[in-house]
């Protein structure tokens, strides 16, 4: 048993120039690709929050570019408002309910202060007595 131990420490006692000088050199090339590596994975993680960042700018271009579309398309007496709600006063209903509160529609036109929906024929915004009575 002592022959084998002995056998076996002298394995790792021996140390060639060359088995040494090789080992050193597996091991810069190994750092060296773990290094590229890391590198390689940083550039493509920084491209690509580039991008997104880029993709980001870009569509708040195209919503402000559609924001200033959709103003100039509200008709006379409507304002454009980026988030309205769905209660409007017509002239079927010249008082909102306090209840009114729906969620946000985005993009809409409404009518301006001073004037309500004609809901009975045209859809424009009208002063409140230029409605057409029900019945008449």
């Amino acid at each position: 048993m002592t022959n084998s131990i002995t056998l076996f420490s002298n394995v790792f006692e021996r140390k060639s120039p060359l088995k040494v000088s090789w080992l050193k050199e597996q091991i810069s090339v190994i750092a060296f690709f773990f290094v590229a590596m890391r590198f390689t994975v940083f550039t493509i993680s920084l491209l690509f929050l580039l991008a997104v960042y880029v993709q980001a700018r870009d569509s708040d271009i195209d919503d402000e570019a559609y924001e200033t579309e959709k103003v100039s398309y509200c008709p006379r007496r409507e304002k454009w408002y980026k988030c309205g709600n769905g209660c409007e006063r017509s002239c079927t209903n010249p008082t909102l309910s306090p209840k009114c509160g729906r969620p946000c529609i985005p993009h809409m036109c409404r009518c301006k202060k001073g004037y309500i929906r004609d809901n009975q024929g045209s859809g424009r915004c009208v002063q409140p007595h230029e409605c057409k009575k029900w019945g008449k």
